[in-house]
């Protein structure tokens, strides 16, 4: 209880530093020049996760954004990989934007976005489209969480059909290489480079891929464990 008390006050410690640290004037200035100049307000919610916090963007013409912010990284949130904040952002830029182009997955329109954490914002930000829809959790928790149904039996149904579809669309995408996805900053050309947990790869195997991975696991099972239990 302790430890995770701990946990739960470091975080709330760090979303509150974050909110207030984050010039949000500058970017609904920024949001406004990029839609010719039409005013917009940020709605006062703004929901956290262990990574991101999320506000909604409304333009005066009733038109709505998403501006998704990165959260500093937090040791305590996952010991295991320290994930590089700026990568991590741009694997996800790419993978939305590959999706966005190549599929017809419903994913948001990215307009702008910034992966350093000194830029005029204060923080790596994406600004992109609102995608006004029920996620799965909250057909899920309809039903008091108790239930394997998201929602109704027929909104179950249409979610799971939906997921397979997707599924079978992602396994469509063939790669010569095995790592994370990545976008050229200069071209529109995608690429496979180092996955981001490891830092390792890309690979031209699957045996390859899988003893860095297994190498990577265990030398983060050393570098967890007490010092008294560690053996060189």
């Amino acid at each position: 209880m302790g430890a995770e008390q701990e946990i739960d006050d470091e975080l709330h410690e760090r979303a509150t530093t974050f909110f207030a640290a984050v010039k949000w004037d500058v970017l609904t200035l920024l949001a406004s020049s990029l839609r010719n100049g039409i005013s917009c307000e940020f709605r006062e919610e703004f929901p956290m996760s262990h990574l991101n916090t999320v506000r909604r963007i409304t333009f005066a013409d009733g038109t709505s954004w998403i501006a998704r912010l990165r959260l500093p990284e937090l040791n305590a949130v996952d010991s295991r990989d320290a994930l590089d904040n700026a990568c991590a952002l741009k694997v996800e830029i790419a993978s939305m934007k590959l999706l966005k182009s190549k599929t017809s997955i419903p994913v948001p329109e990215i307009y702008s976005y910034s992966v350093d954490p000194t830029n005029n914002v204060g923080a790596p930000h994406v600004l992109m489209d609102y995608i006004d829809d029920t996620v799965a959790t909250e057909l899920w928790m309809a039903r008091d969480g108790y239930s394997d149904l998201f929602g109704t039996p027929e909104q179950d149904w249409r979610f799971r059909q939906q997921t397979a579809e997707v599924q079978v669309t992602l396994s469509s995408f063939k790669f010569d290489q095995i790592g994370s996805l990545y976008q050229n900053e200069e071209t529109p050309e995608f690429f496979i480079g180092p996955d981001l947990k490891t830092e390792k790869g890309p690979w031209a195997s699957s045996m390859d891929c899988y003893t860095d991975l297994a190498f990577h696991a265990l030398e983060v099972c050393v570098a967890d464990a007490p010092a008294d239990e560690r053996r060189e």
